[in-house]
């Protein structure tokens, strides 16, 4: 038995001429027949795991129980998701659920509660404050339900301050020097600095 694109196929070799045709039971119940040596299951719900075993059937009555085989199918998941601090904001990206165009979309959630749905793979969470650490994860949104979610990855991003600040008295003043933050991008996170001197007043120029 082996689940994929919503149903479990069943093959088995089949038995001797003499054969009428193959009970198949579902969960040790009976639950069809076929008169092939193999058998499509489309009533079988995503993500339950289901165990069949199949007697074949001759005219003095069925034969023992095959080996039982156990399978499930699942609502394909996204992959390689991955959650970013930057630019004022957390990015997260994945790779796309492989579900054609059964596909609805994606649940984005924010530490255990819906935060948005999009059909890209990708979103940027403009709503995060900065040095908050918040944890995501994305379902695949399907008709009939959605799918696992992926790991949860935690993310935030900073207010970073200058770096390499430097101070230096020369002749009737202290000069200061540093380097920028790292390039925020938007919405302007590091594009510049602002200089107090001792008193706690903003130093223009700088």
């Amino acid at each position: 038995a082996y689940g994929e694109a919503g149903a479990i196929t069943l093959e088995w070799v089949g038995g001797s001429n003499q054969v009428i045709d193959y009970n198949i039971y579902r969960d040790d119940a009976l639950f069809d027949t076929s008169t092939d040596a193999s058998y499509i299951d489309t009533t079988a719900e995503h993500d339950v795991e289901y165990c069949y075993t199949v007697k074949s059937v001759y005219d003095a009555g069925e034969s023992v129980p095959s080996n039982q085989s156990c399978d499930e199918w699942i609502l394909m998941p996204v992959t390689e998701f991955e959650a970013s601090g930057t630019n004022g904001q957390v990015e997260l990206t994945w790779v796309h659920a492989d579900a054609n165009d059964v596909l609805l979309g994606y649940n984005v959630n924010r530490d255990g509660a819906l935060l948005a749905f999009t059909t890209d793979n990708f979103y940027n969470d403009q709503t995060a404050e900065h040095d908050v650490e918040y944890c995501y994860n994305v379902e695949a949104v399907y008709e009939i339900g959605t799918s696992d979610a992926t790991d949860e990855e935690c993310g935030m991003w900073e207010i970073l301050a200058p770096d390499e600040l430097t101070a230096a008295g020369l002749d009737g003043y202290v000069h200061l020097a540093w380097t920028d933050p790292p390039d925020g991008g938007e919405p302007g996170i590091g594009d510049e600095c602002v200089a107090f001197d001792y008193y706690g007043n903003e130093i223009i120029g700088f």
